[in-house]
């Protein structure tokens, strides 16, 4: 992954590189920084931006020569007292991302979001039924987790089938559940409380990291709920 390779987040690269997806063509020169400046991306502040940085918001501040903390996104702030040449690096094969719903070693299987009889039936058409968004939303956050995690398990003999698309044959089914409409997965993250997950979530949201804009997070269950819905912004509510 680029973005782990040269320490620099997914949000900066897309930034630098006017990229609308985390998804890059191979053979592609990608400015990965390294040149002393930081890009501001949606949700983030001064203070998170200095201290990613290891600076203080004055000493932030005094580099750019600013007379208040306003900042906006696009915005290119110094975040080093001397200048560097940018790094530019040609991506492989190896960087690009396979299609949404096919798995490779860090992207999930349609399988794991849809139940037994539904796959039965469509097998790899079953994608219909799932958001891209949530897909893609997923995939990265098993790369920035970089931990085993678990939606449905049930095409490897384990109990879950419902914990993503849910149809009327699903005991929990409700007509207007995000759930219902492919929108929503139910899971856990190997070796972390549904708490601990639930933060780093919220933080990498913070930091302008995640690809979706709209997130729902359920809190108070002993697992993680995530949702993508219209209207923009991050939302946690209590089951």
């Amino acid at each position: 992954m680029i973005s782990r390779k040269y320490n620099i987040s997914i949000s900066q690269l897309q930034a630098r590189n006017d990229l609308a997806a985390n998804k890059i063509i191979a053979g592609t020169n990608i400015d990965v920084g390294g040149d002393g400046y930081h890009i501001v991306v949606y949700g983030e502040n001064l203070s998170l931006i200095a201290s990613r940085y290891n600076l203080t918001p004055p000493k932030l501040m005094a580099l750019n020569n600013m007379k208040n903390q306003t900042i906006h996104p696009n915005m290119k702030l110094k975040v080093s007292g001397n200048s560097r040449q940018k790094n530019v690096v040609k991506t492989t094969s190896n960087n690009r991302p396979k299609a949404s719903g096919h798995r490779s070693k860090n992207h999930f299987s349609i399988k794991e979001f849809v139940d037994r009889e539904t796959y039965r039936k469509y097998g790899s058409r079953s994608i219909w039924f799932v958001d891209k968004e949530l897909i893609d939303q997923m995939n990265q956050l098993r790369e920035l987790f970089g931990r085993e995690i678990t939606i449905n398990n049930w095409a490897t003999g384990g109990q879950f089938q419902w914990r993503g698309f849910r149809t009327s044959r699903s005991p929990e089914y409700t007509s207007y559940s995000s759930h219902s409409f492919g929108r929503a997965v139910d899971f856990d993250v190997k070796g972390l409380s549904a708490a601990q997950a639930r933060k780093k979530i919220i933080g990498w949201y913070n930091e302008g990291i995640l690809i979706s804009k709209s997130i729902s997070l359920e809190t108070e269950v002993s697992w993680v709920h995530l949702d993508i819905r219209n209207g923009g912004g991050l939302r946690t509510f209590k089951p």
